[in-house]
């Protein structure tokens, strides 16, 4: 089963998942983005840089999104604890 465009309302916050995967292995999250340029990060760093010829942008960190995406279907799925979450 797979669902694009998730919405989860957690607390009194609202989070967006690209695409969650449901399978035998476990659910997958998964973060797209449609970047052009080059773009620079670690998984590390709060956020990572993207420049096109002299131009630089600031972008959020798309690991860290995603593993607060995973936070926040933990959270809502809290009672079932054996389901292994995978990032991508």
């Amino acid at each position: 089963m797979s669902k694009a465009n998730l919405l989860l309302s957690v607390g009194n916050k609202i989070t967006q998942i690209d695409h969650v995967i449901v399978s035998n292995y476990g659910i997958f999250v998964i973060e797209t983005k449609n970047y052009k340029g080059w773009v620079v990060g670690n998984e590390f760093d709060d956020n990572w840089k993207q420049v096109i010829y002299k131009h630089k942008e600031k972008l959020h960190n798309p690991i860290k999104q995603n593993y607060g995406h995973i936070q926040a279907l933990k959270e809502v799925l809290s009672d079932f604890k054996d389901i292994k979450y995978i990032s991508k």
